[in-house]
This record gives C-alpha cells, sequence and structure tokens, in this order.
C-alpha cells in the first residue's frame, strides 16, 4: 500500500517549507520520495502501488491463499458489519440495507468481471470513481455525498479482505474522494483570500475594455455591461452580493456618492444589507461615472447590472462568464505585451474587495473612512482584517514627538526629539 504524508523542513533563509512524502512497501521495507508538490507525490505513490499490482498479477496464487469475488467479500464485509464487526455495535436495519444497496448498485457492476478480488487494480479503483461521476439515475447524477459512500464502501470491503487473508493491500487506496460541500467552501474561501496588487486590477480593467471593444459583436454586446460592473467593483469595493442588487437611485451623480442600501442573496431575493453598517455612502471616483452611465443606458430595469428580464444575475454566472474570460483576457493581454505585462491569478470577486481596501490604505484613507466605505459593522475587524497595511515607520520616538501636547510641540521640534 502507497500513501503520502506532508512534513515541514528547514528552507532558505531558516523560514520552514512543505514538502510532500510518497510512501511504499518494497521487499519488506518502508521506503519513500519526497517531492515539492501534492500532485507528484500522489503520482508517484499511486505508480508505484501499481507497479507492485502488476508484479503481483503474474502470480495471484503467491498472495494469500483464500480466493473470493468482490461480491463475496461484500457479503461477509456486511454480514460481520450485521453481528457487530470489530468491537463496534451491530449497525441499524435501515443503515445496512443502504450500504448493500450502494454495494449492488454501484460498486460490484464494476467488479464483477474478476472472480478474485486479488485481480483489482488501482486503474479499477479509478476507473469506479469516473463511472460514478458520470452515472444518472432517476434522470439525475449521482450526488457527490453518494459517490463518496460508494467508494468508501469499496474500499472498506477490500480493507476487510485484507485483514481476513484475502488480499494483501487496497488497491487504490489514494483514489481521491469528490468534495463535500464544505469542502468546497472552504475552496472557494481560500480563493477568496488573495488580493489583487494595483498593478492587477489596472490589469483586469485593461482587459475589460478590450472584450468591451472586441471584433466578435457577440462577446462586445455581452461585455458592455460587464465592463461597468468591473469598474463598479473596481472604484467601490463593493460585495458582488451588492453589486447585483444595485438600484439605479444608488447612483447621486450630483452628491458625489455610491449608495449602498440593499443586496441580491445567493437566490436572487433583493434584501436588506448584511448588516446595518453595510448601509453606506462611498465616495463617487470620476471614472467610475462613464461606465454607470453607459450601464444605465442599456435597458430600463431597476437593477443596473441585471439580466434580460430585469432580475440579479447569479453569483456563478458572473463568476463563470465575466471573472474568468476577465482574467483569461488580462493574461493574454500581458503574453502579447512585448515589454512584459503584469500576469493575474484567478481568485474570487472578494480579492477585488480586499484590493480597494488596500489601495484605499496607501492613497491615505484612515481607519474609520475604511470601515464606514467598507461596510465593516466594527472597527475592530476592520483592523484584524487590514491594521498590518497601515503605515508604521517603527520609531517609537517618532510616535512619542506626535503625541507631544501643543505647547510642547515647538519646543520637540527646536530640540530635534
Amino acid at each position: 500500500m502507497a500513501y503520502v504524508v506532508d512534513k515541514m523542513v528547514p528552507g532558505k533563509a531558516g523560514k520552514e517549507r512543505k514538502v510532500y512524502i510518497a510512501r511504499w512497501k518494497q521487499d519488506g521495507k518502508t521506503r519513500e520520495k519526497s517531492f515539492s508538490k501534492q500532485k507528484e507525490a500522489k503520482d508517484y505513490a499511486r505508480d508505484m502501488e501499481a507497479r507492485h499490482e502488476q508484479a503481483g498479477q503474474s502470480s495471484v496464487a503467491s498472495g494469500p491463499a483464500k480466493k473470493a469475488s468482490f461480491e463475496e467479500l461484500a457479503t461477509l464485509y456486511t454480514a460481520a458489519l450485521e453481528a457487530g464487526y470489530d468491537g463496534r455495535d451491530p449497525l441499524e436495519a435501515q443503515t445496512l440495507r443502504t450500504y448493500r444497496s450502494y454495494i449492488a448498485w454501484h460498486a460490484q457492476p464494476q467488479f464483477a468481471p474478476y472472480g478474485d478480488c486479488r485481480a483489482i487494480t488501482a486503474g479499477d479503483m479509478e476507473e469506479l470513481r469516473e463511472t460514478l461521476t458520470k452515472k444518472v439515475v432517476g434522470g439525475e447524477k449521482l450526488s457527490p455525498r453518494t459517490i463518496r459512500e460508494v467508494l468508501r464502501l469499496s474500499k472498506a470491503v477490500l480493507a476487510f479482505g485484507v485483514k481476513h487473508g484475502y488480499l494483501e493491500a487496497v488497491p487504490g487506496a489514494l483514489v481521491t474522494l469528490p468534495p463535500t460541500r464544505r469542502e468546497k467552501a472552504a475552496n472557494k474561501a481560500k480563493k477568496d483570500e488573495g488580493v489583487f496588487t494595483p498593478a492587477q486590477v489596472e490589469a483586469l480593467l485593461q482587459a475589460a475594455d478590450s472584450l468591451a471593444a472586441d471584433k466578435n459583436r457577440q462577446i462586445a454586446r455581452t461585455w458592455q455591461l460587464y465592463r461597468p460592473l468591473a469598474y463598479f467593483l473596481v472604484w467601490t469595493g463593493a460585495r458582488i452580493s451588492e453589486a447585483r442588487g444595485f438600484p439605479r437611485s444608488g447612483f447621486d451623480k450630483a452628491a458625489g456618492l455610491i449608495k449602498i442600501r440593499q443586496r441580491a442573496a445567493e437566490a436572487g431575493e433583493i434584501g436588506v444589507t448584511k448588516s446595518a453598517e453595510g448601509r453606506r455612502d462611498i465616495p463617487l471616483h470620476p471614472d467610475l461615472v462613464a461606465p454607470l452611465e453607459a450601464a444605465m443606458r442599456l435597458h430600463k430595469h431597476d437593477l443596473v447590472f441585471a439580466s434580460s428580464a430585469g432580475t440579479p444575475r447569479s453569483y456563478h454566472n458572473l463568476y463563470n462568464r465575466m471573472l474568468k474570460p476577465l482574467v483569461k483576457r488580462a493574461n493574454a493581454l500581458a503574453a502579447a505585451n512585448k515589454e512584459g505585462g503584469v500576469s493575474v491569478p484567478m481568485l474570487g470577486f472578494h480579492a477585488i474587495r480586499h484590493a480597494y481596501a488596500a489601495r484605499l490604505i496607501a492613497a491615505g484613507a484612515n481607519l474609520k473612512q475604511l470601515q464606514v466605505w467598507m461596510g465593516h459593522h466594527d472597527p475592530a475587524f476592520t483592523l484584524k482584517e487590514y491594521g498590518h497595511l497601515f503605515d508604521d515607520d517603527g520609531s517609537a520616538a517618532a510616535v512619542m514627538a506626535r503625541m507631544a501636547l501643543p505647547s510642547q510641540r515647538g519646543k520637540s521640534m527646536a530640540k530635534g526629539e
């Protein structure tokens, strides 16, 4: 059986770095090899596992003496669960029925050609996963939860075979499971942790201009609305939900303000902002005026960035049809720039919001302004999120000098303190 572990090791300048170690059994000893990338380590471990499986295929008889098909192993495994396997309480009847159903309907067909479970390889487990992701039952694809459960049960059956002498190792132990909703949410949050640099923000706006002027009429027409939205996000730092629910009345050109009063929930309903502080006025940047006016001339709906039906555009629609093409075009322009362009990473919409906050701080905005314009409920939260971006000259003497009382400032300056 091969597997991968991660480990922190000393790196350059005394900083630790993470490495991924592929480990496998060979000639009765544990072997290992280090990699800088997890995927490379997994691929290598999977390859070593497959090699040993192939070596064992030429002489199946040299392995465990017992012989059983996957179906027979599954029957033994579920019977053990029913009786109370491995020191655990017996499973409830309904849970057992579900397990047996999953195995019979989804796993056994994959392994039916093999009369001996020792013939099952890591490739068969990979194929099972691919088959499950494409399988349609009752007009719908299997849910990630069902796929995970079928794969887990398949591995559990084979692990039972190892424990009772039918197999030497579980084939495909490294086959990954589909991500759960929680894992998907965590991955999305991880994407949103990044921040676009000012140069990358500028590259995104240039990409929006390029797409709106594209030779392909369909692309250009689509970006007549997406371009103003890109400018809106860059020059307001608004949340994507606030942009999706932004009404015409929020554009107060006379007062020089962008008024955030509502947002569009993920399902499309228009509602109140995330918090009371989310209802805020943001200074209108001159570069945003023309794009917003252009967007409002495109239709008569109340929502500035509405769909053709006047409803809020979905988050996933904007992410896939606006943000991804925007980043792709920015990188294409950078690659075509002979003087060298700016590469733009694929981050989430929140990275544009973070970039706005960073640019405000760099421009001299104070903590109170930052809190109000970002719509945070508490200055402490703003400080926690962005405090590290404020200037710190590191001089205690300079801080003490700025703390001098009015009558003392002249004296301090005269003394050069």
